[in-house]
């Protein structure tokens, strides 16, 4: 009987240790369980940060883009009513000068007529109808009235070719400034897609290692004054440190912008224009494995800025 009762006050002590360690494990693991939860919460709320940039990043970007959009189409409306007032005008003067042309013609045509008939009056003597002028008082009276018709005639042409290099300066500048609005094509639209491929299929990827191609979606802006059937585009890919990416051997140069700068590009590609399809798409393959971080890819015509847009790889 003696022993019995120290036995069992052992076995509950050595139950009541066990409890504790089970509780202190648990309370490790909901610490540890915080802990991740906690360091998830950070990085989400520096991954909000940052989209929350590329978003006022995007924006700017957009508005810059629509100003520039809104300059393209003013400039086509100045000149276009520039050009319609212009053509307005030469109209006009080209009809007074036809209209004079046909009526020095008729006196041409009227003074030869009565040259015949003089020569017919020395011939065979007057015939002069009774109360009406002579031959030869007509034929004067017709020639003075072709003088004065001449000497407007002349004096139109004087006019017309004052004009002549006032006209051809404002059509040269005309010409010009077609030639500058031919060379700018603003984007609608750009998007662009980092992909892998796994068993022939595309599938979306933001792990920088994982990357197999980008592939680059965009509308361009419908420009008129473009008469090129293709154009070619080149496209600049910049990593988070600023740097373009290049690779001559894999197709990357460089071009001139309007103000005589370089650029350099990774790669270029030509499109039908106007595309029949929007938006057009476009693959690139990396020639170096990327980096993670905020990349940029923007897009140039004829050395001109079309759009531009970001995407993150982590």
């Amino acid at each position: 009987m003696s022993t019995t009762g120290p036995r069992v006050s052992t076995e509950r002590k050595k139950g009541g240790k066990g409890w504790i360690i089970i509780l202190l494990l648990l309370i490790l693991a909901l610490a540890g369980l915080n802990g991740y939860i906690y360091m998830n919460y950070q990085k989400l709320e520096q991954i909000n940060k940052d989209l929350t940039v590329k978003i006022d990043t995007l924006e700017m970007l957009q508005k810059e883009l629509e100003k520039r959009i809104q300059l393209y189409e003013d400039s086509i409306a100045r000149l276009k009513a520039s050009l319609d007032e212009k053509d307005a005008e030469l109209a006009q003067k080209i009809a007074e000068l036809e209209e004079k042309n046909r009526k020095i013609k008729r006196l041409q045509g009227a003074i030869w007529r009565l040259k015949k008939k003089l020569k017919e009056y020395e011939q065979q003597g007057p015939k002069q109808e009774e109360g009406g002028p002579s031959l030869a008082e007509q034929y004067q009276q017709l020639q003075q009235e072709y003088q004065q018709l001449k000497q407007q005639y002349d004096a139109l042409m004087a006019q017309l070719s004052e004009k002549d290099q006032t006209i051809e300066n404002l059509m040269e500048r005309l010409k010009n400034m077609e030639t500058e609005l031919g060379s700018f094509i603003p984007l609608k639209s750009l998007e662009i897609t980092p992909i892998r491929i796994k068993e022939g299929q595309e599938l979306p990827t933001k792990r920088a290692r994982k990357v197999s191609a980008l592939k680059i979606c965009f509308t361009p802006e419908t420009n008129p004054h473009v008469k090129a059937e293709e154009i070619e585009i080149m496209f600049r890919i910049i990593d988070p440190e600023g740097v373009t990416l290049y690779n001559e051997s894999a197709g990357s140069g460089r071009f001139a912008t309007p103000d005589g700068r370089e650029k350099p590009y990774t790669f270029k590609n030509t499109f039908v224009y106007p595309p029949v399809n929007t938006p057009v798409c476009t693959y690139w393959e990396p020639f170096t494995t990327l980096t993670k971080g905020t990349h940029k890819l923007e897009l140039y015509y004829n050395g001109r800025f079309m759009g531009a847009q970001s995407f993150y790889l982590k």
